[in-house]
C-alpha cells in the first residue's frame, strides 16, 4: 500500500508539473499571439499610411500635370505672400520671375505668371509645407497658398466640365488664384 501512495504520489507530482508547464506554454503562446496582433496591426496601420502617402502622391501629380496645363495663372495676394512664394520659388529650374506686377495701394498685388512657373510654384510650396524643421508659420503659408493653388486648378482643370459652353471651353484669360480671404 506505501508503495502504491508513493507511486500516487509521484504520479500526482508529476501531473502537477505538468499542468505548471502547460499553464507557462499557454501564457508563451498568449504573449506570442498578442505580439502578433500588435504587429498586425502596425502592419495595417503602415499599409494605410502607405495607401494615403500613395494618394497624397497621385493628387501631387495630378496638380503638377494642371499647373504644367496652364498657360497663364493669375496671382491675388498680399505683396509679402507674393515675396514669400518668390523666395520660396526663386531656386526652382522652372522658375521666372514676372515682369509685369501690378501693386494696388491696399497692398495686394495681381501677378501673372507662366504654367512653368507655377509648376515651380507648387513643388516648392510643397515641399515647405511638408519640410519637419521649417517653422510653424512657414508650413502653414505654404499650406495656405499651395491649398489656393490647387482649388483654383481644379476649378479651370481639363476634368471640369462647368466650364465647358457649347462644347468649347470658356473663355478666360488665366488662371486666377487669389490668396486672400476677403476677396474669396
Amino acid at each position: 500500500m506505501l508503495k502504491g501512495r508513493r507511486r500516487l504520489r509521484a504520479t500526482i507530482s508529476q501531473l502537477e508539473q505538468d499542468l505548471e508547464d502547460a499553464r507557462r506554454a499557454a501564457q508563451r503562446a498568449r504573449a506570442e499571439v498578442d505580439a502578433l496582433r500588435q504587429d498586425l496591426a502596425e502592419a495595417r496601420a503602415l499599409i494605410g499610411t502607405l495607401r494615403s502617402s500613395d494618394d497624397e502622391e497621385d493628387d501631387y501629380e495630378r496638380l503638377l500635370r494642371s499647373a504644367a496645363g496652364v498657360a497663364v495663372a493669375e496671382i491675388v495676394c498680399h505683396r509679402d505672400t507674393w515675396a514669400f512664394l518668390v523666395e520660396r520659388t526663386a531656386t526652382n529650374e522652372h522658375f521666372r520671375l514676372p515682369a509685369d506686377i501690378d501693386e494696388r495701394p491696399d497692398g495686394t498685388v495681381t501677378v501673372r505668371i507662366s504654367g512653368r512657373s507655377l509648376t515651380a510654384a507648387v513643388e516648392a510650396l510643397r515641399e515647405a509645407r511638408r519640410a519637419a524643421p521649417s517653422p510653424a508659420p512657414t508650413r502653414h503659408l505654404a499650406a495656405q497658398v499651395f491649398d489656393r493653388i490647387r482649388d483654383a486648378l481644379e476649378e479651370v482643370g481639363p476634368d471640369n466640365d462647368d466650364r465647358l459652353i457649347g462644347g468649347a471651353r470658356e473663355d478666360r484669360s488665366a488662371a486666377r488664384i487669389v490668396i486672400d480671404d476677403r476677396l474669396t
